[in-house]
């Protein structure tokens, strides 16, 4: 199901701030979502006199995206429990990245800071923190969306037909295979860092595309097929930093072995239980998925089974 990895980087952009069914597309960090925006219109047209807003569609899309994406063997659940997202175009205005009043639309919502590729690792994991109150454990077990889905240059400045993993149409843990060593949880730190896949710098020129910068990435090759790590899925186990990374997002130092960069400790620990624990992934990313998507809202005590209707914070 191609549009899942669009469906949850289209609720995340749009929770950032609060979930309110609008995005602002004059931000490149958007650049792509009006695809998803798009697919899903006719349905928030057919359900809007039904006390179901758009945001309640935009993640209702992102829930069922990853539900259909995980192995057929090991399911879970993945339940829809509250609506009542309230639309940001039920304002009189949105505030836009001078700080001007703009009318508000699904694509002009308010602007939002969208955390870059290239933050350190320590101002990665503060964002989350401060923006959706998620701890460590949290942040990984969120960054494993990036199992499924691509990369495209005129979008992101990265060229990643094949995404981030070989089976990017699946919902695994196989992002944590790619960046984590070792053959089982027991085999210790050493083993986690340089038994791990030896991803490369590299560097994608841009210059032929209008507005769109050049990017610092990492590239990886398994049974011959190019894959990708952006370096905030570098900075889950490796800790960059202001001595290692420029302003540019150029690093100097390398994956695994000789000079290699410091690992991110308590995160990559967290990384390798997901690495060798497929269920427990999937259990922690549920968790941490229902937080996202009921950003900025009260959640009352909501029995199995049933639909509850949130509270604006």
């Amino acid at each position: 199901f191609p549009l899942a990895a669009k469906f949850l980087r289209l609720s995340f952009h749009d929770c950032v701030g609060g979930c309110d069914g609008c995005v602002d597309m004059r931000n490149p960090e958007n650049a792509g979502l009006e695809v998803p925006i798009r697919a899903l219109r006719s349905i928030v047209n057919q359900h809007s006199g039904f006390g179901f807003s758009r945001a309640d569609v935009w993640m209702l899309a992102a829930i069922v995206g990853a539900d259909i994406s995980q192995p057929r063997q090991n399911r879970i659940n993945f339940p829809f429990q509250f609506f009542g997202r309230v639309d940001c175009d039920s304002n009189a205005f949105c505030l836009d990245e001078n700080g001007l009043s703009v009318p508000c639309t699904e694509m002009r919502g308010p602007h939002r800071h969208i955390p870059e590729a290239d933050l350190t690792t320590r101002d990665f994991f503060r964002f989350f923190r401060q923006e959706f109150d998620f701890d460590t454990n949290e942040v990984v077990a969120l960054m494993g969306a990036h199992t499924i889905g691509e990369l495209a240059r005129e979008n992101s400045g990265v060229d990643g037909p094949n995404g981030w993993v070989l089976n990017n149409r699946v919902l695994d843990n196989e992002y944590y295979i790619e960046l984590v060593g070792g053959n089982s949880i027991e085999d210790g730190l050493e083993a986690f860092i340089d038994g791990a896949p030896n991803w490369q710098r590299d560097f994608e020129n841009n210059s032929d595309l209008n507005g769109i910068p050049s990017k610092h990435v990492w590239t990886g090759f398994p049974e011959n097929t190019k894959i990708v790590m952006l370096n905030v899925d570098v900075a889950v186990v490796r800790s960059l930093n202001d001595s290692n990374m420029n302003a540019n997002g150029q690093v100097s130092c390398n994956f695994i072995r000789e000079n290699r960069c410091p690992h991110a400790e308590g995160a990559l620990q967290q990384a390798a239980r997901y690495r060798f624990d497929n269920r427990l992934w999937l259990e922690d990313f549920r968790a941490v998925c229902e937080r996202m998507v009921n950003h900025g809202y009260s959640r009352p005590v909501c029995p199995n089974g049933q639909v509850c209707r949130l509270t604006p914070l």
